[in-house]
């Protein structure tokens, strides 16, 4: 079975936005926790690992309350205008 892993401090928090070659925007925030380095795509509204490992799942709950709350933001929304 797969490991979750739950994040328990968020020490950084970084925008990051690049345009590909077919000209579409790829726009991430960069999430440093204590277990490793997540992001939130704005674009596809998703969350993911930097290092996706078959054997690991985060708790997407507990990184979304952490990221929130060092953003001092509710929402995934709020939470996209963060930079």
């Amino acid at each position: 079975g797969k490991t979750t892993i739950v994040p328990t401090n968020v020490i950084s928090l970084r925008r990051w936005e690049r345009v590909t070659e077919d000209g579409s925007t790829m726009k991430r925030i960069y999430i440093t926790t204590d277990v490793g380095t997540f992001f939130y795509d704005i674009v596809k509204n998703r969350w993911a690992s930097n290092a996706d490992s078959p054997n690991e799942i985060v708790d997407v709950d507990s990184l979304k309350a952490l990221a929130f709350a060092k953003a001092g933001v509710d929402n995934e929304t709020e939470f996209a205008k963060f930079c």
